[in-house]
């Protein structure tokens, strides 16, 4: 008994509320449709804008040039690749010296040392 009544009382909160959102979207929907529609701005709109306001703006102008900006992108870009450089020659020396000890671990009388222990088995 006491869960039925707490069931119909979560349903009817949940009734009301639906209700109350629905009567809350009916209203924002109608006045939305009464505004008047602008244009649609797409991102080539905004670019321009900003574009416009950067070629207004004094600092951007002068002291923050583009050619400036493209300066530092390209000097960062390329201290990022020497760095990158550098560790694979790392890698590539610690590879090529891991390499060598492993030929040197390989005999040249190999051969000759795995027939004699054959032969020595029969």
């Amino acid at each position: 008994m006491q869960f039925l009544r707490i069931e119909f009382i979560v349903l009817s909160i949940f009734l009301l509320s639906t209700v109350g959102l629905a009567f809350f979207l009916k209203r924002k929907v109608a006045m939305l449709g009464a505004l008047p529609r602008e244009e649609e701005k797409n991102l080539i709109y905004y670019l321009g804008k900003a574009k416009g306001l950067a070629q207004q703006n004094y600092l951007l102008k002068h002291i923050v040039s583009p050619d400036l900006l493209l300066q530092q992108l390209l000097s960062k870009v390329r201290i990022w690749a020497l760095r990158l450089e550098a560790k694979s020659s790392i890698w590539l020396e610690r590879l090529r010296k891991r390499a060598q000890g492993k030929r040197t671990k390989f005999s040249e009388n190999y051969w000759l040392q795995l027939t004699q222990r054959k032969k020595k088995e029969k």
